[in-house]
Parts: structure tokens; C-alpha cells; sequence
């Protein structure tokens, strides 16, 4: 059984970045969630946090289990002179999204969305791509169904037979960048 989700904000959220024992729970959350990507790592998400740190406060929301076992993390950032809220890594991170054990992954969604609306009454936020293996049910769930916008969007695959590369390379254009970048060592 999951507790509530908790808000750690400003300076209370980067010492925990600095909390040995947090950064090995989120860790293992890390290794845990499927929907995870190198955007949702302490490593990352930190690093940019360091970066950015003073243009936008960290706020990590979690959900630890009775035993007090992380079950779920989201780390977003906020900017206080642009009153915005983004996920941690802004327009750095194709993959946007949240950790969580399978078992509350659906539920932990709408519960830090309601702990963020109770902070933020009129916030949006906004996830810039959401992972394939994230689970569907936990961004579609009843609580959320009338606040999400889901955009579906194409993801165009090119084919990387060794034919079309080389013809591809033979190209006027291509074998001029070629030429450049042979000239610059």
C-alpha cells in the first residue's frame, strides 16, 4: 500500500539531489519502471537541475510504499519569473515523463496532479513526447480523462538499407558536406 504523494520544493529538493539514500531510492525506482528513459535518471535530471538551478526551482514529487520504499517519482522545475511549471529537462529531454512500479503507475499520475493543482491552482504542464513503454492507463486514467490533450504525432523511420545510404552519399549535396568536413580534419 502507497501513501500520498509528497511535494519537495525549492531548497528542501536540492538537498535531497545531494541525499545519498534518496538518489539510491530513485535509482532503483530507475531500474524498476518500464517506462523509464535516460531523461528520468538521478544522472540527468540532476545534471540539469545544476545547470539550470537558478532559473527554475526543482520540485520532485514522490510516493513512497508503508515500507518506505520509493514507488514513484516525477521531477519537474519551476520558473518563477515565467510562472511556468516544465518537467525536469525542459526542451532537453525528447522523452518527458514520470518513474513508477507498475502496481501504482495508473494512480500516481492523478494524485501529483492533485497535489500540484492544490499548490498551483491554474497550472499546465506539459510532457514533449511520452515514452512508448510508459503505461497508457496511467496518463488516461477517469481522474485525468477531461485534463489531458493527448497529441498523437508521426514519428517518420527512415530505411537504412546499405544500398540507400550509398546512393544517398552519392549524391551532389551530400558528397559537398563530405568534402567540407573531410577539409576540416
Amino acid at each position: 500500500m502507497t501513501r500520498a504523494v509528497s511535494l519537495h520544493e525549492g531548497e528542501h529538493a536540492r538537498r535531497l539531489l545531494h541525499d545519498a539514500e534518496f538518489v539510491t531510492a530513485w535509482r532503483r525506482l530507475y531500474a524498476l519502471s518500464e517506462g523509464a528513459t535516460a531523461f528520468q535518471s538521478p544522472e540527468f535530471v540532476t545534471l540539469w537541475y545544476a545547470h539550470y538551478g537558478e532559473q527554475s526551482a526543482p520540485w520532485l514529487l514522490t510516493q513512497r510504499a508503508a515500507d518506505g520504499g520509493m514507488t514513484a517519482l516525477l521531477a519537474l522545475a519551476y520558473d518563477d519569473r515565467a510562472r511556468t511549471l516544465i518537467v525536469a529537462g525542459g526542451h532537453q529531454a525528447e522523452y518527458q515523463g514520470w518513474l513508477a512500479q507498475s502496481d501504482c503507475a495508473a494512480s500516481f499520475l492523478a494524485d501529483a496532479w492533485q497535489v500540484i493543482r492544490e499548490r498551483l491552482p491554474t497550472t499546465a504542464l506539459n510532457f514533449k513526447y511520452l515514452p512508448p513503454a510508459l503505461a497508457r492507463d496511467a496518463w488516461t486514467s477517469p481522474d485525468l480523462r477531461s485534463l489531458v490533450e493527448p497529441v498523437t504525432r508521426r514519428r517518420p523511420l527512415m530505411q537504412l538499407s546499405p544500398e540507400r545510404v550509398e546512393e544517398s552519399l552519392r549524391k551532389k549535396s551530400n558528397k559537398s558536406k563530405l568534402n567540407r568536413l573531410a577539409r576540416l580534419g
